[in-house]
């Protein structure tokens, strides 16, 4: 692997430089097991015991084949793989040249990939600049929207999710809950709510998963009706959501619970049914009402829509 990536440089460069054919110097370290040690032992979040197994294993007198599997066969191999394997895997391009009054210049750059840094081009006293590499500069982008409903509104519950960073989201919701027991039509609830919520994520990833707390503000229209009384009117909600959310199907879906708290405040206009499923007779006065304390439950299934575009 080393050896691939030197060269697969090297013919980048001599692509772009022909004349530095003869003057490219290749060197492959090969595998880094001294570096791998060297991380283990400076690693702060390892344990004394887990950081002894880990050199155990580092300096036991077995073949490079048995390591290599006694390492990938521990627990603690996909922790190492993503915490050391990256900085122990990259890879280095010097160019040396002299100047007029032959003074040795070092120019070191990192390189990710093919990729090379525009700090080559620079310029030496007594020398024209060294000629920058005509590299397309490229970007990739993700960009993520996350479709839900909760699952236990009945009827209708649709909202979507905009990230905000990594570490904040802004939320819309539109929902359409309603019960009735058809046999009587002496009892029913039917509301039409909108709302916009703000979320902070803990783990502030990016991935919209873990603890969360967000402030909600709705609004809603609603219809009550019990033993042919009921209230008609409208509603101003701003409540605090707790939320925990986390992936489930291979990651294809997310699973979110949740609970509200916050203040309600409402007109209602009751009214009066003297024949099921008759016309209803609004009383001449409204009511007022506060409330303050739990205002929903939410067990939501998640739908993230994520797509990438390299600028």
């Amino acid at each position: 692997l080393s050896k691939r990536r030197v060269e697969t440089v090297a013919d980048y460069l001599r692509q772009l430089y022909p004349a530095l054919d003869d003057k490219l110097i290749l060197r492959s370290g090969g595998e880094n097991w001294q570096g791998l040690r060297q991380l283990a032992l400076a690693d702060s979040m390892l344990t004394d015991d887990v950081r002894a197994k880990m050199v155990s294993l580092l300096d036991d007198d077995v073949n490079v084949g048995t390591k290599k599997w006694r390492m990938q066969q521990w627990e603690l191999y996909p922790y190492l793989y993503q915490r050391y394997y990256p900085s122990l895997r990259s890879a280095l391009a010097c160019i040396l040249y002299t100047s007029e009054h032959s003074e040795e210049v070092l120019y070191s750059l990192d390189v990710e990939g093919v990729s090379v840094a525009d700090s080559m081009a620079q310029t030496v006293a007594g020398k024209d600049s060294l000629p920058r590499l005509a590299v397309d500069t490229w970007q990739e982008t993700s960009k993520a929207v996350y479709l839900r409903s909760n699952l236990l509104c009945p009827l209708m519950h649709v909202g979507v999710e905009f990230p905000l960073g990594r570490a904040y989201s802004l939320g819309f919701d539109y929902a359409y809950p309603w019960l009735m027991r058809r046999p009587d039509h002496r009892n029913c609830f039917q509301m039409l709510a909108w709302s916009m919520e703000a979320r902070y994520w803990w783990a502030a990833d990016g991935s919209m998963s873990g603890h969360s707390l967000g402030l909600d503000l709705g609004v809603a229209y609603y219809d009550v009706e019990r033993q042919f009384q009921g209230r008609q009117g409208e509603l101003l909600s701003v409540t605090a959501v707790y939320r925990y959310a986390w992936p489930i199907f291979n990651e294809r879906w997310h699973l979110h619970v949740g609970l509200s708290l916050g203040y309600v405040f409402s007109v209602a206009r009751p009214y009066d049914v003297f024949v099921s499923g008759g016309k209803a007779y609004r009383r001449a006065y409204t009511q007022r009402w506060q409330y303050l304390g739990p205002t929903e439950c939410e067990i939501a299934l998640v739908l993230p829509i994520k797509w990438r575009k390299v600028l």
